[in-house]
């Protein structure tokens, strides 16, 4: 079955969520790969290729297969990172954990200097 692989860059800001749906609304597709494989029949059964990035940023990966009697196409689209931290949900869970601790305190807080009467 041949095989293609593109890298674009995601421009788009389709982000992990990136579908072959979203890939088919770039109305220049040629303009954002990075870099593009044809596609190609592997005897061993293995697909590899080797890319050396020059930007740091955010990617999506597609690949492409058509079936050899069918005329059927099958795509694998997928977003990844190159460079750079990816915190990814960690901030909002950050800021949920601050939300939750002081309403926590403010729920529990007691009055300075006002306790039982004693006698």
């Amino acid at each position: 079955m041949p095989l293609d692989f593109r890298i674009i860059r995601d421009e788009q800001d389709f982000g992990i969520y990136a579908r072959w749906e979203d890939v088919q609304t770039i109305e220049d597709l040629d303009a954002v790969t990075v870099f593009y494989q044809p596609p190609v029949i592997r005897a061993e059964g293995e697909f590899t290729v080797n890319h050396r990035f020059d930007e740091k940023g955010t990617y999506i990966g597609i690949v492409t297969a058509e079936h050899p009697e069918d005329d059927r196409l099958y795509n694998a689209v997928f977003y990844f990172q190159v460079g750079g931290p990816d915190y990814g949900t960690l901030p909002w869970f950050i800021a949920l954990v601050v939300l939750l601790q002081g309403i926590y305190w403010l729920s529990t807080r007691k009055s300075v200097g006002a306790g039982p009467a004693r006698d």
